[in-house]
């Protein structure tokens, strides 16, 4: 997953990924200051992985319940990104 780093795009080519679906496991947010209310306490979750014809491997894990939250992400190369926090602002309210 190399970055890019010129101004020329090399002409892209689709690669042979095929994906599964299934039932994750409870995904609980930890950490200071992780906005903890009883919602994040206990997310029910899915996994969606996806696999290429050159294997690499990319799992990406939601929230079943709208807004179905991105709570974790790896991938073969040993990148892994994991929900540390949530905070929502409610921006509909005028702050004076």
């Amino acid at each position: 997953y190399p970055g890019q780093l010129t101004n020329h795009v090399p002409a892209r080519t689709p690669v042979a990924t095929s994906f599964e679906v299934s039932e994750g496991k409870p995904f609980e947010l930890s950490g200071e200051g992780s906005g903890r209310s009883e919602a994040l306490k206990n997310i029910d979750t899915w996994e969606v992985s996806a696999k290429q014809a050159g294997g690499r491997t990319m799992r990406f894990v939601y929230g079943r319940a709208y807004p179905n939250l991105l709570v974790e992400f790896e991938t073969s190369d040993g990148r892994k990104l994991t929900l540390k926090s949530l905070e929502r602002d409610q921006y509909w309210v005028i702050k004076k």
